[in-house]
């Protein structure tokens, strides 16, 4: 029989044994959180290689390792007054088209670090119909605005690439497709397609970034400023 002496060793070993696990599960959960927080630009590069290279099936695997929608550390760190300046800028677009009018009118804002400077910039989508839609951008420093870009925006929506400058635009209409990175370059925006094909099995590129626009039950659009608030 065991003694009260070997009883006593016996449970503090495995009072040991346990401490361990549980420092192992903790190191681990902190691995997995540092690797995850890295993981959308890993994943977002290993998509748009394999798209580059005609590699679709691939392409889709690894786009299907990240988030739907984009999550940027720089949008939750703006300052109030960024966020003012912003929310101008969106609310001096109409967002309706007027009838017999040819001008443009705001159809959805975006917050995401374009130039990669560890700041949210501003992008709108402006436009009377997909033809002439545009994408403008714009960035906050020392408590100015200043437009840094301007890039077509017909059938498309953008896509965020942590840490690298820029966006990916991805257009899709009628079986066409195209993917672009969109950035900037010498104080103005440039364009680097990466791959074009003919399908009606389009991919949906991860990471996206937020829509804010909604619609009333009378179909009337609105947008949502609650991230400009």
């Amino acid at each position: 029989m065991f003694s009260f002496k070997d009883r006593s060793a016996s449970y503090f070993k495995l009072l040991g044994i346990t401490a361990s696990l549980l420092v192992l599960v903790m190191i681990s959960t902190l691995v997995g959180v540092s690797a995850g927080s890295h993981s959308q630009k890993y994943w977002m590069k290993k998509t748009l290689k394999a798209y580059k290279a005609g590699r679709f099936t691939d392409a889709r695997r690894y786009n299907k390792k990240m988030r739907k929608t984009a999550k940027e550390s720089c949008v939750k760190k703006m300052s109030a007054q960024q966020k003012k300046k912003y929310r101008a800028i969106v609310k001096k677009w109409p967002t309706e088209f007027a009838d017999y009018s040819s001008e443009p009118y705001l159809w959805d804002y975006y917050l995401t670090d374009y130039n990669n400077d560890g700041t949210a910039d501003l992008i709108i989508l402006t436009g009377t119909c997909e033809a002439d839609a545009v994408y403008r951008v714009y960035t906050y420093k020392k408590s100015k605005i200043k437009k840094i870009g301007k890039f077509g925006g017909g059938h498309s929506y953008l896509s965020a690439y942590p840490g690298a400058n820029g966006v990916v635009r991805v257009t899709q209409h009628m079986g066409y497709e195209r993917i672009c990175r969109v950035y900037r370059k010498n104080g103005q925006s440039k364009s680097k397609k990466l791959n074009t094909r003919q399908t009606e099995n389009y991919i949906t590129l991860r990471n996206k970034l937020k829509s804010h626009v909604y619609y009333d039950d009378d179909l009337n659009q609105h947008m949502k400023l609650g991230d400009l608030k």
